[in-house]
Formats: structure tokens, C-alpha cells, sequence
């Protein structure tokens, strides 16, 4: 054990107890107890931080996310307080961005419309959250989106809520090409909310680019997420993946301002959709479908997936038996 470390870790959990509550103190700690002791640790608050500090403790904290992803190098890990409105670049590995605050919605993100929050390119096993309240950005043309995904294999989006305002469009984009490999993601224990804000047509939570010739997200765990009043739940194109212990929602808030049908209200819209010619060999199990349950809005990948274990509020079965074309 490198002692010099856990010293190190240890005046910053007291520093962080002085100067900022506990909730402050138990992100740091779990950082140190996950190993982020490694890299340098940095500090981000919108109301108090300033561009020109080093962002190496919270009375030096910077003003802006940019600024602290600048800074940093591989293995470092950025705590952010505050709303901003920025759109990131991180093209390091292993770069962490935990949200912390002593209440909800302690830290905000959001981007101008048509623009991305945060790109991770070319950034093998960042990790995103927990304690983030992403509002995903608002769309008059391209591919706005909370968090885009190009060539960002390992990457783990845990915790966070990723909320709808007027024209959300994406939460989490995936950009699948020859060159891009963002396999082996983990997204885990976040709530999509109101993404469904403006119309029927846009406003989903995981979604990856429509392409075939071997290009797919693989193995990709999708757990313990809440997915209410979204157009799409998940669309990609989904090869060895696992699906398990979420709640997909068919009915919330609408556009309107009524509660309603939200998914498949325009009739393309989806809970589950994991096809693609490239896609196959899913494991979707353990998830709750508070929806009707049928083939319309759960489509089953191109071959050998295993839905299995699955509940729906209506009971409904295969008439016929499980099969791949009316999975359980």
C-alpha cells in the first residue's frame, strides 16, 4: 500500500469535511475506497471557482467543467457543483465526473441546442456520475445529446438523472462506425425522465447510430434504470448485451402537460428495440414492463436473444410458447 497516498487521501476527506458537508466527504470517500486516489482530484463549482485556481481543493475550485477536463490527465477524477451549460470534450482515459452537493439537482448540465454535454472520444473507462442531473439539449437539427459516445469502450454512466426540457432530444448517444468501437458499456441505476417534452417524434434515452456491417454495441449491461415518458427506451443496435432489473414506463407526462401514452403514442416509438443485422445473443431479463406488452413495442434482436423472467402489468404471455419472435 502507498501510504503517501492514503495520507494524501485522508487530509483531503478532512478538508472536504471543513469545507463543504458531508455529502461531499462520502463522494470523496468513495472515490479514495474505489482506487481514484491514482490521479489527481479536482474541484469544479460554477458559483465560487475560478478559471485561473488550479482546481485542487474547493477554496481553489475552477468555474467551469472545460476548464477542470482541461487540466486533467488519465485517471484523474473531476467533482462538479453547481448549473452549467457547456459542451465537453474528454479524449482521456479513465477520466471520472462525479456531481456531489448537499441536495438535489446540487449539480446541473446542460448545453446550448443542437449541441452535445459531453462527448467522450476516443476515451477508453471513463466513468460519468453518480449525482448528475443531465437536461439533455434541445434539437433544431443534428444530434443533440446529453452524453455522446465515439470510440469510448468501458465507459460507466451510473446514477444520474437525465431529464427532458423543451426539445430534448438524446441522453445517450452511441456513434457506431469501422472506427469506432464503444463496447463493454455499463449504464446503471439512472432515471430518464420527461424526455418526451416537446413532441411524439424525439426525446429517447439510449440510442445508437442505424447501421449494419458488423457494427453493434456489444456487451453493453443496461441495469437498474427507470425509463418514464420516453419516445425510446433503448434503440441500438445490441449484440451480447444484458438487459436486466429495469422499469420501462409506456404512460407519463406528455407534451401536453396530460399523463398519457408517451411510448409508441406516434407509433414508432419502442420500449426495447435491439435489431440490426449485426445484433444478436441478448439477454434481456428481470425488467419490469409497465406497458402493454407486445411485439409492436419490444423488438427482439436478428438471432439467438433469451428474454426470459421479465414482468408485465398486464400478464399477458406467448399464446404459443416463449419464442424469439414473442419473447417472455
Amino acid at each position: 500500500m502507498n501510504m503517501a497516498k492514503v495520507r494524501t487521501g485522508l487530509k483531503r476527506l478532512s478538508n472536504t469535511l471543513t469545507q463543504g458537508g458531508l455529502d461531499q466527504a462520502v463522494s470523496l470517500g468513495v472515490a479514495a475506497a474505489a482506487g481514484l486516489a491514482a490521479g489527481e482530484i479536482r474541484y469544479v463549482d460554477s458559483v465560487s471557482g475560478n478559471n485561473t485556481n488550479d482546481g485542487l481543493s474547493f477554496e481553489r475550485a475552477k468555474a467551469t467543467i472545460t476548464a477542470a477536463v482541461a487540466a486533467s490527465a488519465a485517471g484523474d477524477t473531476v467533482f462538479i457543483k453547481g448549473s452549467f451549460t457547456e459542451a465537453v470534450t474528454v479524449t482521456v482515459d479513465g477520466l471520472r465526473i462525479i456531481g456531489i452537493g448537499t441536495g438535489p439537482y446540487q449539480a446541473t448540465w446542460t448545453a446550448d441546442a443542437d449541441a452535445v454535454c459531453l462527448t467522450l472520444s476516443g476515451a477508453a473507462a471513463c466513468q460519468i456520475g453518480p449525482g448528475i442531473r443531465f437536461l439533455p439539449p434541445a434539437y433544431t437539427a443534428g444530434t443533440p445529446a446529453a452524453i455522446v459516445l465515439s470510440n469510448a469502450p468501458y465507459t460507466r454512466i451510473v446514477g444520474n438523472r437525465f431529464q427532458g426540457k423543451t426539445s430534448s432530444y438524446y441522453a445517450i448517444f452511441c456513434t457506431l462506425t469501422a472506427s469506432y468501437s464503444s463496447d463493454n458499456v455499463v449504464i446503471q441505476g439512472n432515471e430518464f425522465l420527461y424526455l418526451n417534452n416537446i413532441t411524439t417524434v424525439y426525446g429517447s434515452a439510449i440510442v445508437s447510430t442505424a447501421v449494419d456491417g458488423g457494427y453493434s454495441c456489444a456487451s453493453w449491461q443496461i441495469l437498474d434504470n427507470d425509463f418514464n415518458g420516453c419516445v425510446f427506451g433503448i434503440n441500438i443496435n445490441a449484440r451480447h448485451c444484458l438487459i436486466a432489473g429495469n422499469i420501462f414506463r409506456q404512460n407519463g407526462l406528455t407534451a401536453a402537460g396530460a399523463v398519457a401514452a408517451v411510448t409508441g403514442a406516434a407509433g414508432s416509438g419502442k420500449m426495447i428495440d435491439l435489431s440490426g443485422t449485426s445484433s444478436g445473443a441478448n439477454t434481456v431479463t428481470q425488467n419490469t414492463f409497465a406497458a402493454t406488452y407486445s411485439t409492436t413495442l419490444f423488438v427482439v434482436s436478428a438471432t439467438g436473444d433469451n428474454w426470459v423472467g421479465n414482468f408485465a402489468y398486464d400478464a399477458q404471455t406467448a399464446a404459443a410458447g416463449v419464442t424469439i419472435a414473442v419473447p417472455d
